[in-house]
């Protein structure tokens, strides 16, 4: 969710901006040590910039590879795709990425309707993290083959 900055949140936590992306995790192992830190907890995602994100702790060793980082392995994430962002901060919710939360489900939530993608056309595009074209480029081979064609790869 993304929220107005409260005036205690440091701006270093925002990159100076005037609002907050706050996460909500599913995950047992992650509420598990959000509630013994007793603090509000600031980090960022589990992957390098312009990585596709992982789902896997392996996949998050690899990405980081030698940096100093304590990986907590709760398994393999249960949605492999990444976390829906959504901005609360107005009267009504914008969705800034699709994830795995679905728009009806957002609104049952929030109690209020939540804007439409036919809705936001034509709007000013907002910032998200996750939204550049290469984050979703994984580095893979691609062989396209002509309908039809039955030989095997």
């Amino acid at each position: 969710m993304v929220l107005e900055k409260a005036a205690d949140v440091p701006s270093s936590v925002v990159a100076g901006l005037a609002k907050v992306g706050v996460r909500v995790p599913a995950h047992p192992l992650a509420l598990t040590l959000l509630r013994a830190a007793q603090v509000p907890v600031a980090a960022p995602s589990a992957n390098r910039s312009n990585e596709v994100s992982p789902t896997t702790a392996r996949h998050v060793e690899e990405s980081l590879g030698s940096a100093d980082v304590l990986v907590l392995d709760g398994g393999p994430c249960s949605v492999g795709i990444e976390s829906t962002v959504v901005d609360v901060s107005g009267p009504q919710p914008v969705p800034l990425r699709p994830g795995g939360i679905a728009r009806d489900e957002l609104e049952q939530v929030l109690g209020v309707p939540v804007a439409a993608a036919a809705e936001m056309q034509g709007a000013a595009p907002r910032a998200s993290p996750g939204m550049l074209q290469k984050h979703y480029a994984p580095r893979a081979s691609v062989t396209t083959v002509a309908h039809g064609d039955v030989r095997r790869w």
